[in-house]
């Protein structure tokens, strides 16, 4: 069952917070990120250590995927292709995507290849 079928059948609302954890941020001695770009496609073009002094963080280098700071959950553009940290591939939904961060980091980024 899809997480959007069962927030349906639980009557969970856009926005609702069902299941809260610990939210962790980044590393007091790292630098809070810039704003995000005013377009995510550049970020596609990228290396990784250009990434990397945007904030983004690797997940795996097998995978290739980095994930956004979860300062700009906010500025990721509706319906912008994301890929989680389960190497699912799906449209970015504000209110739906699930906004929860670890280490100062959303649980979903892009993938760059070296």
């Amino acid at each position: 069952m899809d997480a959007k079928r069962l927030r349906k059948m639980l009557g969970i609302k856009p926005g609702d917070k069902a299941v809260t954890g610990s939210q962790h941020d980044r590393d007091p001695h790292e630098i809070t990120p810039p704003d995000a770009p005013k377009s995510f496609d550049r970020l596609r073009t990228m290396s990784r250590a250009e990434l990397f002094r945007w904030g983004l963080r690797m997940w795996s280098e097998e995978s290739g995927l980095m994930l956004f700071p979860a300062e700009w959950y906010d500025r990721i553009p509706e319906g912008y292709e994301v890929v989680t940290i389960n190497g699912e591939t799906k449209p970015f939904e504000r209110g739906v995507t699930d906004d929860d961060r670890r280490y100062g980091c959303l649980s979903y980024g892009i993938v760059v290849r070296p």
